[in-house]
């Protein structure tokens, strides 16, 4: 008990009120959206609307609407709208997920649950990371994303040509490890952004969502592989 009390106190101490109150808007709006995304996955695996709409549609419509969210004014008058444009962005990337989904529970049902406490797990680590870690240590943070970034483009235009394995599973999980980073630079960015006035807490949320969204995406494939390793090596045995 005198440990959580020590962590309330820490975290009351660390964010002024303003900021508390603009994350736990943050946080009211990314629950909203992945509810929406989790519409948008029943939707594909117990209806025909994705087959209806197609990949290439549910793509357009997710940009578009991210877009409409990151050009319309943040303002009273347009929250409710722009509260509708996110909540449409989270429909279309569970829309868009359902293939995935869909394979990943013809493999084994398993997966899915274990991705999605992974993907809780890490946004929570990474998220109180940043809510405690000294704010110099963000550019550090920020410098190494920076490289990976740029190493990451060096190895897809190297892959073009060499169409290599290893190059493509190193890739891979760089990406995987930078989106993770992402959740803690998005995260002091948003608490900076807050600080200096900025209060677009819906345009926030988006970003934290395009990031857990990706980092659940890259989970699922990650343990649908090794299961479908697994099972090939099973195979083999017999």
């Amino acid at each position: 008990m005198e440990h959580i009390n020590h962590f309330v106190n820490t975290f009351n101490y660390r964010l002024e009120p303003s900021v508390k109150t603009h994350l736990k808007n943050v946080y009211s709006t990314l629950t909203a959206s992945v509810l929406s995304a989790s519409l948008g996955a029943y939707l594909h695996l117990f209806t025909n609307l994705s087959s209806i709409i197609g990949p290439f549609l549910q793509l357009i419509a997710t940009i578009g609407f991210t877009l409409a969210l990151s050009f319309s004014t943040p303002d009273a008058k347009n929250q409710n709208k722009r509260f509708g444009y996110m909540l449409a962005v989270g429909l279309f990337s569970g829309l868009s997920l359902g293939p995935l989904l869909e394979m990943t529970l013809f493999i084994d049902t398993s997966i899915l649950p274990t991705a999605l406490l992974a993907t809780a797990f890490i946004f929570g680590c990474f998220t109180i990371s940043a809510i405690f870690a000294d704010r110099r240590q963000y550019l550090y943070v920020s410098g190494i994303a920076s490289s990976a970034a740029s190493l990451l483009f060096f190895m897809a235009i190297t892959n073009i040509f060499f169409n290599s394995y290893a190059i493509y599973k190193t890739y891979f999980y760089i990406h995987f490890a930078l989106m993770c980073a992402l959740v803690l630079i998005d995260t002091v960015r948003i608490i900076e952004l807050r600080a200096h006035g900025d209060t677009d807490h819906i345009m926030h949320a988006c970003m934290l969502f395009l990031d857990l969204i990706q980092i659940f995406r890259y989970l699922l494939i990650i343990l649908t592989d090794k299961e479908r390793q697994s099972n090939n090596n099973k195979k083999k045995r017999n």
